[in-house]
């Protein structure tokens, strides 16, 4: 009878067989990475909303750059108007001014209306006792229609230096944005990479648990142990084995399933029922996280370059501000063209202007706000910079750690497992008692726990590692 247990003990080490609702876990088509951190670069809402972020920069910097084109300008108004002022001027403007147009109140009292040169009272009606009956066109001249059509051309010569070095700040957000970009694509690799590989190690875990669970429901099974201390001691630990195992299928099965809906939902529902393709840690990671030397890179973060060009953008900001303090020299030239009830005619205006802010509230200090503003950006790059260095070293060490442990682990691995059988065996023999045994199988079942934490950690080392790196997104060839 023990033999043949021992014999589908072994066996379930090499072909374990699932329930219903572990194949669950392990049912599906096989996706490699590659295929799903495609679906990821083209689903990402994150990398989309950063791709657009970069293209307004580019076109601000386009934008920017053209500072030196004249600026042109257009204006067309049809008006009705009773207001003195726009009646007479738009009169003037279709160069159809009339003597009627200047008739005033004044008129009606002058004494010319009413005496002649000689001082004699006219006694019949000439020219100047019109005046009597004139009516008030200048300062009433009644609701008249008109329009106006202007076209203008400002070109700046000279403007301190502001809209120069404006286009040069925008440059350096371009920059930064750039930057910023390869810091979020390698962000969501780093998260995909993290979590596809993080599922990988859980089956890997929970196909020993479920192969550890096989086993010890067989000893539960088919022994009576109850019927000395040693047997009820053995009963005891063989039922905390499968409790424990149980509680850590059931959790694993759980981080499973969470992850692989964090993996669907950043490539947008276009994977479903699929699985990670069964390999290695140590061989996955060579394959998508690839890490370049210190000596081939400097270890900062795309984030931090990012930053360093911001910081280069607010020393130029200092020159661009000065310009509010300086002078600025242009060329001008307008076209009208009026058109009304009388006439419809052109006129221009053109020439040189200079203009220069004598007093503003609002400048006031704002050279001095500029420079702290850099000094501030300078500073903050720097601490990120110390910071990038000293995290990359100390990830690099940890790395390295790691991979030996987890080298040594998956040869312990190999150990532990013919412990398991041989540890049958002395069972079976007598040799040792089901106490011991089940000590052997608590030791495994913490060692495949201690050894999917050390290979997690690992991978998310390894992830954050590429983080450095000049490439994006890693070698997926």
């Amino acid at each position: 009878m023990k033999f043949i247990f021992l014999l589908f003990g072994s066996l379930l080490l090499i072909n374990p067989v699932y329930s219903d609702k572990e194949e669950e876990v392990f049912k599906g088509s096989v996706i490699e990475f590659s295929e799903i951190w495609n679906l990821v670069i083209e689903n990402s809402h994150t990398l989309k909303a950063g791709s657009h972020e970069e293209k307004s920069a580019e076109i601000a910097k386009n934008r920017a750059s053209k500072h030196w084109i004249p600026k042109v300008y257009s204006d067309v108004r049809s008006y009705n108007t009773n207001d003195p002022a726009m009646n007479f001027f738009s009169n003037l403007g279709q160069r159809s001014a009339l003597d009627g147009d200047f008739s005033t109140k004044s008129t009606r009292s002058r004494l010319s209306n009413y005496v002649d040169t000689s001082n004699n009272i006219y006694t019949t009606p000439n020219y100047n006792t019109l005046n009597l009956f004139a009516p008030d066109t200048l300062n009433n001249p009644g609701s008249n229609t008109f329009s106006r059509g202007t076209i203008g051309v400002d070109l700046p010569l000279y403007e301190g230096g502001s809209k120069v070095n404006i286009s040069k700040m925008t440059e350096k957000k371009l920059e930064g944005k750039k930057k910023e970009r390869e810091f979020v694509i390698q962000s969501e690799y780093f998260s995909a990479v993290f979590t596809y590989s993080s599922i990988l190690v859980m089956n890997n875990y929970l196909k020993k648990m479920i192969e550890l669970n096989k086993i010890v429901d067989g000893l539960q099974k088919r022994f009576q142990l109850k019927g000395s201390p040693i047997g009820y001691s053995g009963y005891l630990g063989i039922k905390s084995i499968q409790n424990y195992i149980k509680g850590n299928k059931d959790s694993v099965r759980s981080q499973i399933m969470s992850l692989k809906e964090n993996l669907e939902i950043i490539t947008d529902k276009k994977i479903n029922n699929w699985v990670p393709k069964d390999d290695n840690v140590i061989l996955f990671s060579d394959k998508y996280l690839k890490i370049q030397n210190s000596d081939e890179i400097n270890p900062e973060l795309k984030i931090t370059k990012a930053y360093k060009s911001y910081a280069e953008g607010s020393e130029i900001q200092i020159e661009a501000e000065k310009a509010r303090h300086l002078p600025k020299v242009g060329m001008f030239g307008e076209a009208y063209a009026y058109n009304g009830s009388r006439d419809t005619a052109t006129s221009y205006n053109a020439g040189l202007y200079v203009q220069m802010n004598l007093l503003s509230p609002t400048d006031i200090g704002i050279i001095e706000e500029a420079k702290q503003n850099s000094l501030a950006i300078k500073e903050r790059v720097e601490d990120m910079k110390m910071k990038d260095k000293a995290k990359y070293n100390s990830l690099s060490r940890m790395e390295k750690s790691l991979k030996e442990n987890i080298i040594l682990m998956s040869e312990t691995q190999k150990l532990q497992e013919e412990q398991i059988i041989n540890s049958q065996n002395l069972f079976s023999t007598g040799s040792i008692n089901i106490l011991q045994l089940a000590e052997v199988l608590n030791q495994v079942t913490e060692f495949y726990r201690k050894k999917a934490e050390a290979e997690t950690e690992y991978l998310r080392i390894r992830s954050e590692l590429t983080l450095f790196n000049e490439s994006t997104s890693g070698d997926l060839k």
